[in-house]
């Protein structure tokens, strides 16, 4: 969760969120919201984001690394409430528009290792996490410029909704019959950035923490 207190002059990537409207946001005004909070949390604490997300996803270090992160100087007024994957994916969407918004990468050719090197116990939370990410490596290495459009096109855009269909459409290619994957679209989104961005050839960003 996130509360503000922030002064309203800050321009650039660190400019905070804002909460327009009052009540409860979801969908493609959630996922704007959290852009804009992820965007300027990396472009202040970019050192200490890389280093959360070396984290294996869903582990409890992963947790307490991301808390560390929220900035109350990121959101202009009003209150966040979100989930650690919301977060990850959040932060992964503004690292890869930073270094991709004007176009796309390379893949790598070799697999990820979405367990981090992590020993997985069968059917945890952590198992569950990996076998979405290796799902949707599949994914977006059959339709790569699909995945770029999802990650780099505007919440709730023309752009982003055609990158959806379009890598909906390939997705039962993918499936493992024997597997159960459920996520929301605002995760999906997320979780599409950092299979593309780990899957693409991306030199270190340097940074410093602030």
């Amino acid at each position: 969760m996130a509360t503000a207190q922030i002064t309203p002059s800050m321009t650039g990537p660190a400019k905070p969120a804002a909460i327009i409207d009052e009540g409860e946001y979801s969908g493609a005004k959630a996922r704007l919201v959290m852009e804009g909070f992820a965007r300027c949390v990396v472009a202040r604490h970019r050192t200490a984001v890389m280093r959360a997300i070396a984290f294996p996803p869903m582990s409890l270090d992963e947790n307490k690394a991301l808390g560390k992160l929220v900035d109350d100087k990121c959101l202009l007024n009003g209150t966040m409430n979100f989930s650690p994957v919301h977060f990850r994916g959040g932060l992964y969407t503004a690292l890869y528009r930073e270094r991709f918004g004007a176009g796309m990468g390379t893949l790598k050719a070799d697999a990820v290792d979405f367990a981090f090197g992590v020993t997985l116990s069968p059917g945890s939370a952590m198992a569950s996490g990996v076998a979405l990410r290796k799902f949707l490596d599949c994914a977006v290495r059959r339709q790569p410029a699909a995945a770029h459009q999802v990650v780099t096109g505007k919440a709730g855009s023309a752009m982003e909704n055609a990158g959806f269909s379009a890598l909906m459409a390939g997705l039962s290619a993918c499936v493992d019959k024997n597997a159960r994957l459920r996520f929301t679209r605002t995760e999906l989104e997320g979780l599409i950035a950092e299979v593309l961005y780990l899957d693409t050839i991306a030199p270190e960003l340097p940074g410093i923490e602030k």
